[in-house]
């Protein structure tokens, strides 16, 4: 009996002993602001965690999380509101969370509903990564979640922006806070670009990189009678887009046209970025773009990018549905059938019919709708629809398109009323992967062609 008491305690003891070390490894709440928003909130940094278990409070509180929980009911009876954590989370990924804590002041609310998103910037005040929004606080404090931030500067900053129901945009001010990761890490060099890389048959070469753009591009006329794109700096909206000057040409097949398909950036400090947006102009243009960025301060960055072909497919490479009935307007079609290529299983659910859309504004519900379901898809192989064609001749355009899990859905503005039928193809493919280490520009940008 004895014996077994010494193992309770001593196992007691140990477990006490690991939430302590734990507890203190987390960083210190810490406080600054206040900062005036326009929704009527007033809100201030409470606290910063790193890892995929947040608990914020005090030490003490912190130390009673750890404990078995049996234990912490006893314990926060003991030891009163000094044992309850103000705030807790769990993150699939290891995140940066910036605690807020708010206040309302008397100020009346901006009319309409209307949003608050933060970015985060370095100490020489860049801001890039991805965003946090807040739609309303659903608690209090409220913990915003970042995946990639700068992890060498010792002081960080919480940027604020509003957006309006009118669709307006202001940056609405700053809070520093401590950074919990800030320590000494490898500097990565960059290569000269242009650089050019194979995959297979197929070349990439990367001209140049330049970050710190926002969505607006122009285009004029060039002297040499080609076209320059040019690119913007203003970001009203905080939000960090990087540009990449490529060109990619198969060695193979000169009917083949390849464009970039995914990305994924990282740095030395250990950040690492897939993309959440990824855009390029026309297939002459040669460019690409992404976010979210990471911060120019670092040496240098590791960009990876995963290309596919948008034409030039070989016959066993594509398939079809043909003669789908596109049902009535305002209806839905349920169709159900499935065909195989390349260990994909496609099935072609339903067709949502609505009447052709002229608006210069829409939304995808308002189109209609082709939805398919599929199994087998790897995360380099690929599946595109390349081309929609109904009974009486009209080349279909896909202004909108959607994927989640097993599911996707293409939206189509402009399916004549007297169609009856139409032909789906699509190809399978497998992508390939190119990796450079770049040091991107910072500024204005342009390309002639």
């Amino acid at each position: 009996m004895k014996r077994l008491l010494w193992i309770f305690f001593g196992s007691l003891g140990l477990l006490v002993l690991a939430g302590i070390i734990v507890a203190m490894r987390q960083p210190k709440a810490i406080t600054s602001g206040p900062l005036a928003l326009p929704d009527g909130e007033v809100v201030r940094v409470v606290g910063v965690t790193y890892g995929t278990n947040h608990f914020l409070g005090r030490p003490l509180a912190r130390l009673v999380a750890h404990t078995p929980a049996a234990i912490q009911v006893v314990l926060k009876r003991l030891l009163g509101s000094k044992a309850v954590l103000l705030g807790s989370t769990i993150t699939s990924d290891p995140m940066l969370v910036v605690w807020l804590g708010s206040t309302t002041t008397n100020a009346t609310p901006p009319t309409g509903s209307g949003y608050i998103n933060a970015f985060l910037s370095d100490s020489s005040g860049f801001i890039s990564g991805g965003d946090a929004s807040a739609y309303g606080w659903w608690s209090n404090p409220q913990g915003l979640q970042f995946r990639v931030f700068p992890r060498r500067d010792r002081f960080l900053s919480l940027n604020f922006f509003y957006h309006s129901a009118t669709g307006g945009v202001r940056r609405c001010g700053s809070l520093p806070f401590a950074n919990p990761l800030h320590s000494r890490f490898p500097q990565w060099q960059p290569e000269p670009l242009p650089a050019t890389r194979h995959a297979g048959d197929v070349t990439l070469t990367l001209d140049k990189a330049s970050t710190g753009h926002d969505q607006n591009t122009s285009y004029k006329s060039s002297s040499g009678g080609g076209r320059a794109v040019e690119f913007t700096t203003n970001r009203l909206d905080g939000q960090n887009r990087t540009i990449c000057a490529i060109h990619v040409h198969s060695l193979a097949n000169t009917n083949e046209v390849w464009l970039v398909a995914n990305e994924e950036v990282s740095d030395a400090t250990g950040n690492k970025a897939g993309n959440t947006s990824l855009g390029w102009g026309s297939y002459e243009d040669g460019y690409f773009t992404f976010e979210p960025s990471l911060w120019p301060s670092e040496s240098a960055w590791k960009l990876r990018c995963e290309i596919k072909r948008a034409k030039g497919f070989a016959p066993t490479e594509m398939f079809s549905f043909r003669g789908v009935p596109l049902g009535s307007l305002e209806g839905t079609n349920r169709i159900g059938w499935t065909t195989n290529l390349g260990g994909i299983s496609i099935t072609l659910v339903q067709v949502v019919r609505r009447p052709p859309n002229t608006n210069s504004s829409w939304s995808s519900d308002q189109l209609s709708q082709a939805h398919f379901s599929t199994t087998g898809l790897t995360n380099d192989l690929h599946l595109d629809l390349l081309s929609v064609r109904t009974d009486d001749g009209t080349n279909l355009d896909s202004p909108s398109s959607s994927s989640g899990g097993t599911e996707r859905t293409y939206s189509f503005r402009n399916i004549p009323s007297a169609a009856k039928t139409a032909d789906f193809t699509f190809a399978v493919q497998r992508g390939r992967w190119v990796e450079f280490i770049v040091k991107p520009e910072v500024g204005p940008f342009s390309l002639e062609y």
